[in-house]
């Protein structure tokens, strides 16, 4: 059974509107810097930017929900696309009937592709809902976790890197902005630059800031003025060559600003606090998985032109990762949504770390040494040859994390990431198409930084269950075992008892405590309030017209 841990309460939605309309999050538990107003991509919204600090409140008391949905009965019959040899080994141990998918008209399917589960009657529960590319593909989570704010009262860029769709358009423009900002932030961060960079290093965020506080109604003094094209340039050929030696001392009045600068710009954006002054952005092509075609890159003129081939994202590259063993490594996670209405997350007790082969080194582009994914690890030459570690093919387990980080602080990391799975979930609820005999397995991919803060990097739709190490060939078994539990035994967790703010503590609603023991390891973590339809409405906003005739 996974760790006791008490979520936070967060607050629940309670309003079915097609677009929520714009507010300002009230300060909760977890809020230690409300900054007041903020430019957020052309949109004003609340600075909450720093993570939790104390211990949150108890949960409320226990009660039984009143939203009971009627269950759906499985007929015994099931059929697979995929390779899923474990899930075909459960059902048929069940007494379950196996039938090729073209023949299923009721039962279960499981399939890999979202697109072979469109067309099948209410009989048959399916793996996939209609739009959770919203938040699997690279381009979806890129821009609707922005609504974070609107739908789970957290800052998206609080537990997501920001990511743009650098693709011809408006978010590429809003890329170039803050990229600039972030060359700029890192050049004062790293140093080793003329006074003369570091005065337009300077200029350029007090301009920034300027505008984020709406100082520019009255006119822009001529010590926050814009930069220009030339001047731009300066700073971002500064910050792609080394920093620089010998170079004369700061006058105290220009390194006073800075500082106060940076203190400025750490209390508004997250990203900066895990900055070491290189500004390095993952670029990946919007339409690959696998870690197919991602490169590290610093230049902005290198990112924009990748996107003139076909679509690509740039994510901010968070540069103090956690090390093991002076090794990069990332987290892959299970999550199970049985529910979009209301909104049903169960959360693994167990997840593994994917360790890159090569040590650290923010100078290496290579990606052995930046992209932990297997595709890729597995043609480095040092490929499962860490030492000192128990990772076969490069995988360490979760009792082997909790080891290395701290039993503690590994639980709070546990903590934080069954936090952002339902933040993100709730985030594209309005997205999702809800239909009762849907449920989808995600694959969360989690970053740790060296404060122990956790990141989403991507969400995986029908992620890899295979044996690809002796970790993985203990869990995948043992999953796919608990989620027929959940599905069938356990009625998706629709009856289990759960906190009035709709949150669970991982490990409580588990086997014993509210579920059956065939829900093995899953946890229902959330169950928010039913909203009694679709929240995604797709009204016709054409405006039509005739031409007019002077004459």
């Amino acid at each position: 059974m996974a760790p006791l841990v008490t979520h936070p309460p967060v607050p629940v939605v309670r309003r079915a509107v097609s677009v929520p309309r714009p507010r300002r999050p009230k300060k909760n538990p977890v809020d230690s810097l409300p900054l007041g107003g903020a430019e957020v991509d052309g949109i004003e919204a609340v600075r909450f930017y720093d993570r939790p600090t104390t211990s949150p409140p108890p949960p409320p008391p226990r009660t039984t929900p009143s939203r009971i949905v009627k269950p759906l009965v499985i007929a015994p019959v099931f059929a697979l696309e995929g390779p899923y040899p474990d899930l075909r080994l459960e059902l048929l141990e069940r007494g379950w009937e196996e039938v090729q998918p073209a023949e299923l008209t009721k039962g279960l399917l499981f399939a890999v592709k979202s697109a072979n589960v469109k067309d099948h009657p209410p009989e048959v529960m399916v793996n996939h809902f209609p739009g959770a590319a919203a938040l699997t593909t690279k381009t979806g989570i890129s821009k609707h976790l922005r609504a974070m704010a609107y739908w789970a009262d957290v800052d998206h860029r609080s537990v997501f890197p920001p990511c743009f769709d650098v693709s011809p358009g408006p978010d590429s423009i809003a890329f170039r902005d803050y990229y600039r900002i972030m060359g700029a932030v890192n050049l004062l961060v790293r140093g080793g630059v003329t006074n003369k960079v570091r005065g337009l290093a300077n200029r350029a965020l007090r301009h920034k800031r300027f505008i984020m506080d709406h100082s520019d109604i009255d006119g822009v003094p001529r010590a926050a003025r814009p930069l220009t094209v030339q001047q731009w340039a300066e700073i971002e050929a500064a910050v792609s060559v080394r920093p620089l030696s010998d170079l004369p001392a700061v006058p105290p009045p220009l390194q006073a600003e800075s500082d106060e600068l940076l203190t400025f710009w750490r209390g508004v954006d997250p990203i900066v606090r895990d900055s070491r002054g290189h500004n390095l952005w993952v670029v990946k092509p919007a339409g690959k998985s696998r870690g197919r075609g991602i490169v590290i890159h610093q230049d902005i003129d290198a990112i924009l032109s990748l996107a003139t081939l076909s679509a690509h994202v740039a994510q901010k590259y968070i540069e103090r990762p956690l090390l093991i063993n002076g090794l990069k490594f990332d987290i892959r996670q299970w999550v199970l949504v049985t529910s979009w209405d209301p909104v049903v997350v169960w959360f693994y007790g167990e997840c593994y770390g994917r360790l890159c082969s090569e040590p650290f080194d923010l100078d290496n582009k290579d990606p052995a040494v930046h992209l932990s994914n297997n595709s890729i690890q597995k043609h480095c030459k040092a490929f499962n040859q860490v030492q000192g570690l128990d990772a076969d093919n490069n995988i360490v387990s979760t009792e082997l994390l909790a080891k290395t980080i701290g039993k503690d602080e590994f639980a709070a990391v546990q903590q934080s990431m069954s936090r952002t799975a339902v933040q993100c979930a709730l985030s594209v609820q309005d997205v999702v198409e809800h239909a009762d005999n849907r449920f989808e397995l995600f694959g969360y991919d989690f970053l740790v930084d060296d404060a122990l803060n956790t990141w989403v990097i991507e969400v995986n739709c029908s992620p890899t269950m295979e044996h690809s190490s002796d970790v993985t060939s203990r869990m995948v078994p043992d999953a796919l075992k608990g989620m027929v539990g959940v599905l069938i035994d356990a009625d998706r967790g629709f009856t289990a008892p759960i906190g009035q703010d709709g949150w669970a503590s991982v490990g409580e609603v588990t086997a014993g405590l509210g579920a059956p023991e065939s829900v093995g390891k899953w946890n229902l973590v959330y169950r928010g309030p039913r909203v009694g339809g679709s929240l995604a409405q797709h009204a016709d906003l054409t405006c039509t017209g005739r031409k007019f005739d002077e004459r």
